[in-house]
């Protein structure tokens, strides 16, 4: 095959009830010239036999497919780095292996991409939490590098790495960081991305189409499962923070950054919930201090009275407090309506 126009990277673990139709919402891709890279992160399950099971119905795109095996699971962040680094494709998207994709997706943001002389082309997506139920992501989008870029810091526009179709040559650039943990990993390539792109622009069509599993990593909702979230990120974090310090771009964003360092912190706030074991983890993991907290415009002044609560050290007992007048209103509703039905 000559060389690919897309570059489509596809990290599998664990996604044996969702491989088949990702795999084949990806084969029917309208857009023939289309090299796909399967990085199996060591999945304990029966994916990649299903993988190859669904490619016997598409045998013209057997020539199409990588398939890289890792010697051990090693997440997600470093699939995706290991399928950059083997990437062809003039252009690289990538795909969750749990979601799917519209069959005309590539080639129209490929096509987009040409056209217009573009470094970098966004989608609309389409959420899905239960398998029905859906809602459109209404993320921003600007035209203005720079605005974009404190979109991104903010989170107030898409930082998904599967609805981004980028030049290769961005994701291989020699001084691109790539990330080492999962959470967040995407805000820290699209802002890269979004940095070094000369020209971007967006398909204003939902075509991606997200899954969200009650046991992905982003919902394990064990405490030891939220305390890795929020090491992660706080990693993540500080790339984000190293690469604006190294363009010179501290002080242009710092507001952005703050508001992304209360986000990280808020990966604790479940465990806050139940005790104050964590409190000086959530007090003191940034060099900026929380006084900002109070002169952030950007942050819910809901979220600073819980900051104030847990500065103070009350927050589990009004939690606790509050939680139990939720559920004693819930109890006199219910007994209201059955006195209205009797």
């Amino acid at each position: 095959m000559s060389t690919p126009k897309v570059s489509v990277i596809i990290p599998v673990y664990n996604v044996e009830p969702y491989i088949e139709r990702c795999a084949r919402s990806l084969f029917e891709q309208t857009l023939e010239e289309i090299e796909y890279i399967f990085v199996n992160d060591c999945t304990p399950d029966a994916s990649m036999r299903i993988l190859q099971n669904v490619l016997e119905d598409y045998a013209q795109r057997k020539n199409q497919i990588i398939i890289i095996n890792q010697p051990y699971n090693m997440g997600a962040a470093k699939a995706r780095e290991d399928g950059i680094k083997a990437a062809q494709g003039e252009y690289i998207i990538h795909c969750d292996s749990d979601d799917w994709v519209d069959k005309e997706m590539y080639r129209t943001m490929y096509e987009k991409a040409v056209k217009s002389r573009l470094d970098c082309v966004l989608c609309r997506s389409i959420y899905y939490t239960d398998g029905s139920s859906h809602k459109m992501i209404k993320y921003t989008f600007k035209e203005d590098k720079m605005k974009f870029l404190a979109e991104l810091i903010y989170g107030r526009a898409s930082v998904s790495l599967c609805n981004r179709l980028v030049k290769r040559d961005i994701y291989q650039l020699h001084n691109f960081i790539y990330p080492t943990y999962h959470m967040m990993e995407d805000r820290v390539y699209s802002i890269q991305i979004s940095y070094y792109a000369q020209s971007h622009g967006c398909v204003d069509s939902p075509f991606y189409y997200y899954y969200q599993r009650s046991d992905s990593v982003c919902g394990n909702t064990s405490n030891e499962g939220m305390l890795r979230n929020f090491h992660q990120a706080s990693v993540n974090f500080a790339i984000i923070e190293h690469f604006l310090r190294e363009k010179k771009l501290l002080s242009e964003y710092k507001d952005a950054l703050f508001h992304f360092e209360f986000v990280v912190r808020g990966f604790l706030i479940p465990l806050l919930k139940k005790n104050n074991k964590y409190r000086r983890l959530w007090m003191n993991s940034f060099h900026r201090g929380i006084s900002r907290i109070w002169l952030s415009r950007s942050i819910p002044w809901m979220m600073k009275v819980i900051s104030f609560f847990i500065i103070v050290g009350t927050y589990p007992t009004i939690y606790k407090l509050s939680h139990i007048r939720r559920k004693l209103t819930k109890q006199n509703k219910e007994v209201m309506t059955w006195n209205n039905i009797q």
